[in-house]
């Protein structure tokens, strides 16, 4: 991205890059598998579950009507805790500050069903940084990151070539390309350094003073 292409906007995944909200996907995953009778899932794939759209990573591993009862079930308790035990990771809060007074129009582009989103930003009193929220429906219209990422680019009319994206897993790196849009992948989320590498993250960093200082090297 060149000095004629700077950056005025910035997309971030939720996830697992703002937010742990691990605590709560993972209790609601496993009530819902209780509910349904199957057995819970492994701590491997429990951590695997994290990022990635939830229908299209149990549809590995469960038949279609499954799926669609354990989702339900998801739905339900989460629904009822999402809010609960979040905080943004550190330097979260300063970092959203200190691009929002440098012009940046910033945005989220999450996989989660775009309801949940604002409610959680709302809850950790994120929602003051963002002018777009663009998740995925109920209804799973919007199943990738690459469409959510084009849904949030049509609504706020922003140019993917002086666009930028953040995130902790493989699919926002590949959903941001997709779009022709470089991705910086920060390593205290989900996902690890070696998954952001071979993905394609033009940089990968550990910390939030870091991610300022990479994504002002873009201009």
């Amino acid at each position: 991205m060149g000095t004629a292409e700077m950056p005025n906007a910035i997309l971030f995944d939720l996830d697992g890059t703002l937010v742990d909200s691990a605590p709560g996907i993972l209790r609601a995953m496993r009530l819902a598998f209780d509910d349904i009778g199957l057995s819970r899932l492994s701590e491997e794939d429990e951590r695997a579950i994290l990022g990635p759209p939830l229908h299209d990573f149990l549809a590995e591993r469960l038949g279609a009507e499954q799926v669609t009862s354990v989702i339900a079930a998801y739905r339900t308790h989460y629904t009822r805790t999402h809010t609960h035990e979040l905080l943004p990771y550190p330097g979260i809060v300063d970092a959203l500050s200190q691009l929002r007074a440098r012009g940046y129009v910033l945005a989220i582009c999450t996989s989660k069903v775009e309801t949940f989103a604002r409610s959680i930003l709302l809850a950790t009193g994120l929602d003051a940084y963002f002018s777009e929220v663009c998740g995925d429906t109920p209804e799973r219209t919007r199943s990738s990151k690459a469409a959510i990422i084009a849904e949030c680019l049509s609504r706020r009319k922003l140019d993917p070539a002086r666009s930028v994206m953040v995130g902790d897993r493989e699919h926002d790196v590949k959903g941001a390309l997709h779009h022709g849009i470089p991705c910086l992948g920060i390593t205290w989320g989900y996902g690890t350094l070696a998954e952001l590498q071979s993905a394609g993250a033009y940089e990968t960093v550990s910390d939030a003073a870091s991610m300022i200082v990479s994504l002002q090297s873009l201009t």
